[in-house]
């Protein structure tokens, strides 16, 4: 995953990140959402700010908004095997940040079962 983390990532498409990113917390039903905003510069002409809204569902360990809690999963040989899953919304940075998340909060609260479905760890 760590090819895809954003702030590997982008970068390494020559979309330089501006700032360190922001955490926040979304509530949906049956889970809280811990998420990292990031801002990128998309080159060439016209250039444009992207904003990448990014979250790791860690099964048995519920959202992570960075790689850390996916590389202890990944160190634990029973934890490695249910693997994480990644959400990244990515959008305009123009955008007011209350209409990015209320598009954030539509598509992934659309899909809001997936995410407790995903954090499922079966007993064995």
């Amino acid at each position: 995953m760590s090819g895809h983390y954003p702030p590997n990532c982008y970068p390494a498409a020559g979309q330089p990140q501006m700032g360190d990113g922001r955490p926040f917390k979304m509530h949906f039903p049956g889970m809280d959402v811990a998420v990292m905003e990031y801002l990128f510069l998309k080159t060439p002409v016209p250039v444009t700010r992207q904003c990448v809204y990014d979250f790791f569902i860690v099964p048995g360990a519920g959202s992570q908004a960075d790689m850390g809690e996916v590389r202890s999963a990944a160190r634990d040989y029973q934890k490695r095997y249910y693997g994480a899953a990644q959400f990244q919304v990515v959008m305009d940075a123009d955008y007011p940040q209350d209409l990015r998340e209320s598009i954030f909060r539509t598509i992934i609260g659309a899909n809001a079962k997936a995410l407790s479905v995903l954090n499922t760890v079966e007993d064995k």
